[in-house]
């Protein structure tokens, strides 16, 4: 069975394309040739270039011919409508076009002559020569732009759709570029021709250049009904391709005379169409980077390149200025879809897309805006064409461009997220405090400045690089912190950018920068902090004891205490960091001393996993003394026979559970008071909470702190 492997369909249409170009160039030459080429001028129809050694030796450049004569004919008289380019846009209907097509098969005839004489305006005669057919050299440039356009467009529809055959898109795309092959081929011939061909093959080269035209308009429309979302799982493709291949065959049979209804007419509603199905698709893809970008692309090429095509050939025409001869160059815009869609389908390298998306379209529409500015006021108020052209650079000048400079402004405020003051306040926010640990700050920092909906670590990332054509951004590692990945730029909004690299690598150093301004600031205050500590251990410590030697009793016993206190406090300034097995020890040491001072018994309890983290001497001794106070009030106010104290571990979460008889007033009745204040200020501070709630005849008091936020891992 033969199988339709990529190369194959290489070949194929390869080989198609070489059919077509060796026919386009034997139909094009082997016609009889004048040896010069006639165009149209302000008065008639002038000779434009002479190729041939008779013609160049009997005409002059511009010269004005009036008509051809053969012997023993009458005069044909020649007219600016016989060497009309493109009749499909000359005449309004299918009768007119055939009377145009009886015309050339008439000076064809003439040309079936070994002499052709031209009358001149003032009724002088030359004699020229005819060339049994036209060389090669004679065909001129835009003949062989149009059929590259035509083998460029086969060949970029056949090799997407080689590829992945099994995708719809990729199918109706093929169409395209066949459809373009025909319009551009027939095009080639016709509109490059010396004067005329005979009337039957310019009839079929029209018919086959519109059908070529619809069959490129209604695969478009096909193509943005599956791509890049189907749009719905009706087989829209197949109806819209019967509907535009009907109207292509009913233009031969000539079933409708109207040129409009038949071509013009469902070109322009697909052309329409293929905006509306551009916005829902753009609805659609909201959220999905890759195929977002994959859309852009396409319609940067299909609304760009059909955009460019109507500017250049339809708003000239409305200023009355004649763009017959650039017709065929125009075909490069479509060639520019061609090429634009294949790298939209193909998804190649795409992050690098948003770069110049919003300026491409910008340039685009404001020249547009301009030319359209222009034609209107041609159209509307009747005034010449530098006249207007005056007054619409200065309502562009002075008006639309500064409009449009602010209107783009506002909308491109959510775009300066890269510029370097902003860079700056992200790294200050996220290096803040000095309670931020190197690794959640920079995690913070590029959660801020990329809005990633995943941010995973990856061993395997030695440099920072877009991944997966711009789903990911790899980091490498550096100082304090691991390799990492970021997913899905700006919630899945876009793609990860080549700028973004520039991005990151400025906050790269203007992180490490800060880092090291912290690294100093934190070594000034622990040496203010030693100092302080010396001072009140050498001076009031000092105080405080000579105190307690020389007071009595009582009041000594609370020198003795505020002695203490204070020895707490300076050992919890210049204390290292204390793992928590070391804190837990000191804890359940501490309180099993006091419950037995107090005939109470105890039960302590540890469960969960306890995280390997370290705290500092500050930290530890917040922490003991919240323990130490709700001890206190339950041994003080309830003097209970059983005491119950849980440690939970949850990760890094420390959750405390204190219970003990209860007789007194339910806690919702409690008076605030100074002690109770003070526990929940010292865990606010700490990031926790501390509650009171009765349970039956038992008080439960329960806190819970993130040791996490502020532990250094061991």
């Amino acid at each position: 069975m033969f199988a339709l492997l990529p190369h194959r369909i290489l070949s194929a249409a390869l080989i198609l394309s070489v059919l077509v170009v060796m026919t386009c160039i034997t139909l094009a030459t082997a016609r009889p040739g004048l040896g010069l080429l006639l165009a149209p001028g302000d008065e008639g129809v002038i000779v434009a270039t002479r190729y041939s050694e008779p013609a160049r030796a009997a005409l002059q450049d511009g010269e004005r011919i009036i008509a051809l004569r053969v012997a023993g004919a009458p005069d044909r008289p020649l007219q600016t409508a016989d060497l009309t380019p493109e009749p499909d846009m000359a005449f309004l209907s299918y009768a007119a076009m055939d009377a145009f097509f009886s015309s050339q098969d008439e000076l064809h005839r003439l040309l079936q002559h070994d002499t052709l004489q031209l009358v001149r305006t003032d009724g002088s005669v030359v004699d020229l020569p005819l060339q049994p057919s036209r060389p090669l050299s004679q065909l001129p440039v835009v003949f062989w732009f149009q059929l590259f356009c035509a083998v460029g467009g086969l060949l970029a529809g056949a090799g997407v759709w080689a590829f992945r055959r099994e995708d719809p898109a990729t199918r109706y795309y093929a169409l395209t570029g066949l459809g373009m092959l025909m319009f551009a081929s027939a095009a080639a011939v016709y509109s490059t021709r010396e004067l005329a061909l005979p009337g039957t093959l310019f009839m079929a080269l029209s018919a086959l250049n519109q059908f070529g035209a619809l069959l490129f308009c209604g695969g478009l429309i096909a193509v943005l009904w599956y791509y890049p979302l189907r749009l719905a799982r009706f087989p829209a493709g197949p109806l819209i391709i019967a509907v535009y291949v009907a109207l292509g065959a009913a233009i031969p049979l000539r079933l409708i005379d109207s040129v409009d209804l038949l071509a013009h007419l469902p070109i322009s509603l697909g052309y329409l169409s293929t905006y509306l199905l551009a916005a829902v698709q753009w609805w659609k893809t909201r959220g999905d980077p890759v195929q977002r970008a994959a859309l852009r692309v396409f319609l940067l090429a299909w609304l760009f390149g059909s955009g460019a095509f109507v500017a250049v050939m339809y708003l000239p025409s409305l200023a009355g200025i004649d763009n017959g001869a650039i017709q065929g160059y125009a075909f490069g815009f479509f060639l520019l879809i061609h090429v634009g869609v294949a790298f939209g389908v193909l998804r190649y390298q795409l992050f690098r897309l948003d770069r110049w998306w919003f300026t491409a379209w910008r340039l685009f529409f404001g020249g547009l805006a301009v030319i359209a500015l222009d034609s209107l006021l041609v159209y509307l108020l009747r005034i010449d064409a530098g006249t207007s052209m005056l007054i619409s650079l200065a309502i562009a000048g002075w008006i639309y461009f500064p409009l449009r400079q602010w209107l783009w402004s506002r909308l491109a405020r959510s775009r300066v997220r890269d510029q370097p003051p902003v860079l700056i306040r992200r790294v200050t926010d996220a290096l803040s405090g000095p309670e931020h640990g190197t690794s959640s700050a920079w995690k913070t920092l590029l959660q801020d400045a990329y809005a990633p909906l995943e941010i995973d670590t990856a061993a395997t990332v030695q440099r920072d690089g877009i991944l997966d054509n711009g789903l990911a951004l790899g980091i490498a590692a550096h100082t304090e912190v691991e390799a990492m990945v970021l997913r899905y730029c700006e919630g899945g909004a876009r793609l990860f950018q080549q700028k973004d690299i520039a991005v990151l690598a400025e906050l790269r150093r203007l992180f490490a920068e800060i880092l090291r301004y912290r690294a100093m600031l934190e070594e000034g205050v622990r040496e203010e902090r030693d100092r302080v500590a010396r001072d009140l251990h050498d001076d009031v410590g000092a105080r405080l004891l000579t105190m307690s030697h020389r007071l009595p009793a009582a009041e000594a016993d609370q020198a003795r205490i505020a002695l203490s206190e204070l020895r707490a406090v300076v050992y919890s300034m210049r204390a290292p960091p204390i793992c928590l097995p070391a804190l837990l020890g000191d804890w359940q040491w501490e309180v099993t001393e006091r419950c037995n001072a107090a005939a109470a018994n105890l039960d302590w309890r540890v469960s969960g996993a306890m995280p390997e983290l370290d705290l500092a001497g500050g930290d530890a001794l917040a922490l003991s003394r919240i323990l130490r106070e709700a001890l206190s009030n339950a041994l003080r106010h309830a003097g209970p026979e059983m005491l119950s104290i849980q440690l939970d571990f949850v990760e890094t979460a420390l959750a405390i559970e204190i219970r003990h008889r209860h007789s007194g007033r339910a806690p919702d009745q409690w008076q605030a008071s100074l002690g109770l204040h003070n526990l929940r200020d010292r865990l606010a501070k700490l990031g926790g909470d501390i509650t009171w709630t009765g349970d039956g005849a038992d008080l439960v008091t329960r806190w819970r702190v993130d040791l996490g936020t502020f532990g250094v891992r061991s």
